[in-house]
């Protein structure tokens, strides 16, 4: 419906208004819908209309035409001859292709007169400030539409506009009269069907008794696209503020002005999206009238920080109250779209108790985590409200950590959420994992922002999109169940993969056992309680990285599903008693779980270094294993001292057997074993190192034999000095030997030759001078001492 007062109202002739009669017609039993005017190009200002306005489009479309010709009929009547000529001379230059140099302002003015009209007569417009036009029900029969033809509006409206616009970008007088000839069969039969939906929608509009109900008409695919568009637009909305945050702070400058005004347009889109559906995107309308109540809300304030950054991105330096004002309204958005997205998750899950719509507002969630923690970081780095913003910075850190956990380890049920399932697929894992390795990267180089180095803000802008694609694709794994196959091929694994693993186990086994005698201690009095929770969370951390992979300290996720299934059979388990056995406070079921649970450690170490050994036979992997069992060995020695020194063992055989052990493992990591090779007489770092080790092994060993129950605090001290040790010692026994190559013995051969050379030399040259002082008697008289003598032979002449 049309304000009578506006401009376009006075421009109609009494013969339009006849016309246009039921489109102009106002209710009287209607309140007022003109509840917000919208400004148009060449700054005519038209009202905004409701579903109300059921028009005649044949009636329309006749006026159409008729005010299209009298765009240059009216200036052939107000413009001089001279005038004339000079219009037909542009209009001669325009046909050979040269552009004309004085716009046609008055048929602009008119073209646009008619645009106007037709936006402003067709629906949809945006219904915000019209409570009527704001209602769920109206929305969901005019925008949200997929089965009834009375719930068509938007969707024929999408269809229509794009070729009416085709008729009204004409040039010239020929042009639009050939278009309108070209299109008229169309246009006529998509007004008609948008005709028949505004119709219906009218019709509702008079007659709605408010008892619709569009949540329960929504599928799960509704739900999951409605709460997909909702995450989106929260993201936009911070992607938005950080790009005017490079702006502000001088970094790529160019690339985030053309980003800022393109992702602007995109989230007021997606806005007007969310308030009134739109079919064509398959978005449905707000499932209840709350949300149409918070979407308005969080519309109004986007207005209102839109309007400011489109002003702050034609600045050349951006002031810091403008900072200050983006800041501030950036997350009132934020907040209110979060409200948003926490009441229609809910409002899904009453309707499918499906935990999908759960998934995908945890996963946009964290989405948009990323992009809040680098505007939080520049906003600390500008100055800006520096306390509240680092509690925010470390807020949204702890948050997306805190998720990311829960979605890998599963959650209960609460009254608020589903309950979550582990992830258990190690592709799932693998890709979890990706997300984890690039946010840690992220909170580094924001961390590092936020401390004042402005250099990382390149390397934040550039890490910031690597880490939201990850963060999409696991949650597209997440929710639609995608992630079912992966390449993670144990060959692939480098053998620093395999060591980080190989230790892992081997620091959960430890664990496991120093946990048990913070047990001891504390049912003693000896240790508080935070001190014992204390190392249960070092415990939990290092079956975390075991089973899921790390960051810092850097463990990949499983390389298989074979190694995942074996600790999920073995380790898991044994946890889990050990947990329980704590928490109940049990001191001998404690030591049996913990047991239990540092073999199942062992054995997972036992297999990740036949691996490591695989991929490098060289390593000598046997002797490091040794010494990291040396570690463990040693907590345990310090259990069983712990359990006889406080009456939990009635003889010391226990202690004694895992003292001789421990000197056994100690001795076969220098001499050698059934599998161990002998220390060489080379590698004096290792000998020193073990020398070392056996002097704190020799305290410890006679503080534990010696010590009384209130001195037991001396060989805990003691204890740490020797785990420092045997650490220390790990890397030196990691490290191959320098064993030196068999080289062909030259030099030995030269010498051989030469002097070979020198003797037979030496040997001619005696032979040569005993002929010449013999000459030729002498050696006649060696050749008939060298005759045989015939006589003696016995035969004749």
């Amino acid at each position: 419906m049309l304000n009578r007062t506006g401009k376009v109202w006075h421009n109609l002739t009494e013969e339009d208004k006849v016309l246009m009669g039921p489109i102009f017609l106002e209710p009287h039993d209607q309140q007022p819908v003109f509840c917000k005017q919208k400004e148009m190009e060449g700054g005519d200002r038209i009202p905004q209309v409701s579903m109300r306005d059921a028009l005649t489009y044949k009636h329309f479309l006749f006026v159409l035409l008729k005010r299209s010709s009298q765009v240059y009929s009216l200036r052939r009547k107000q413009l001089s001859q001279a005038a004339v000529r000079q219009r037909r001379q542009r209009r001669e230059r325009r046909r050979r292709g040269v552009p004309s140099s004085v716009p046609d302002k008055l048929r602009q003015h008119r073209l646009r007169e008619v645009r106007a009209l037709l936006q402003a007569a067709l629906w949809p417009r945006s219904p915000r400030g019209c409570k009527r036009a704001g209602e769920s029900c109206k929305l969901s029969d005019s925008a949200w539409a997929w089965k009834k033809p009375r719930e068509q509006v938007s969707y024929h409206y999408a269809q229509f506009q794009p070729v009416v616009d085709t008729v009204l970008n004409a040039h010239s007088t020929y042009e639009l009269q050939s278009l309108a000839a070209t299109y008229a069969s169309e246009i006529s039969t998509l007004s008609t069907a948008l005709f028949h939906a505004q119709e219906a929608a009218a019709a509702l509009y008079h007659s709605d008794d408010h008892n619709c109900d569009p949540a329960g008409s929504m599928s799960d695919h509704d739900w999951h696209v409605y709460l997909d568009t909702l995450g989106g637009t929260r993201l936009l909305s911070q992607q938005v503020t950080w790009h005017f945050m490079q702006v502000a702070l001088r970094s790529n400058v160019h690339t985030s002005k053309v980003e800022l005004t393109v992702l602007m347009a995109e989230t007021g889109q997606m806005m007007r999206s969310l308030v009134e559906g739109k079919k064509v995107d398959g978005i449905p309308a707000p499932p209840n009238q709350k949300v149409v109540d918070l979407l308005e809300h969080a519309w109004e304030r986007w207005d209102v920080l839109s309007h400011v950054l489109t002003e702050a991105v034609h600045m050349e330096v951006i002031p810091g109250v403008m900072v200050d004002r983006v800041a501030q309204l950036s997350q009132a958005v934020l907040a209110d779209l979060d409200v948003v997205m926490h009441h229609t998750e809910q409002a899904a899950y009453a309707a499918s108790h499906s935990s999908d719509s759960f998934l995908v507002e945890q996963t946009s969630q964290q989405e948009t985590l990323l992009y809040k923690i680098s505007v939080e970081a520049a906003l600390v780095l500008s100055g800006i409200q520096v306390h509240e913003n680092w509690l925010l910075l470390n807020e949204s850190r702890g948050l997306f950590d805190e998720t990311q956990t829960m979605l890998l380890q599963g959650a209960p049920a609460t009254n608020h959420s589903p309950a979550m399932e582990k992830q258990t697929q190690v592709c799932m894992i693998a890709r979890m994992r990706e997300v984890g390795d690039l946010f840690s990267q992220l909170e580094h180089s924001a961390l590092g922002v936020a401390w004042g180095n402005s250099t990382e803000l390149t390397e934040l802008g550039r890490l910031v999109p690597l880490a939201l694609a990850a963060a999409q694709s696991q949650s597209e794994a997440l929710v639609l169940k995608t992630a079912t196959s992966c390449e993670n091929a144990t060959e692939q694994l480098p053998l620093d993969s395999w060591l980080a693993l190989h230790q892992e186990a081997a620091t959960l086994a430890r664990w496991s056992q120093r946990a048990t005698c913070d047990l001891i201690l504390r049912q003693k009095g000896r240790l508080e309680a935070a001190q014992l929770q204390a190392r249960m969370d070092l415990l939990l951390g290092s079956a975390h990285r075991l089973e899921f992979g790390a960051f810092s300290p850097r463990v990949p996720a499983p390389p298989s599903q074979e190694y995942l299934d074996h600790f999920s059979a073995t380790v898991s388990p044994a946890l889990d008693s050990f947990e329980a056995a704590t928490a109940a406070e049990d001191v001998l079921a404690a030591v049996a779980a913990g047991e239990a649970l540092r073999l199942a450690a062992e054995e997972t170490q036992a297999r990740y270094l036949k691996a490591a050994l695989a991929a490098r036979p060289t390593w000598p992997g046997d002797r490091v294993d040794a010494v990291t069992r040396e570690l463990t060995q040693a907590c345990v020695v310090f259990r069983e001292a712990l359990l006889y020194t406080y009456g939990q063992r009635s003889a010391d055989s226990e202690l004694q057997a895992a003292v001789a052990n421990f000197e056994a493992m100690h001795q076969e990591s220098k001499d050698g074993g059934d599998t161990l090779e002998p220390i060489v007489v080379a590698r004096q770092d290792i000998l020193e190192q073990w020398d070392r080790v056996g002097q704190a092994w020799a305290t410890l060993k006679g503080q534990l034999t010696t010590a009384a129950a209130e001195d037991m605090w001396r060989s805990e001290q003691t204890l740490e000095v020797l785990l420092a040790e045997l650490s220390a010692a790990i890397p030196l026994y990691s490290k191959e030997d320098d064993v030196p190559a068999e080289h062909f013995p030259y030099s030995a051969l030269i010498y051989a030759s030469v002097g070979g050379c020198l003797f037979c030399g030496c040997c001619a040259i005696i032979c040569y001078n005993c002929r010449r002082k013999g000459g030729p008697k002498d050696a006649a008289k060696q050749m008939k001492m060298h005759q045989p003598d015939v006589q003696d032979t016995g035969l004749g002449p």
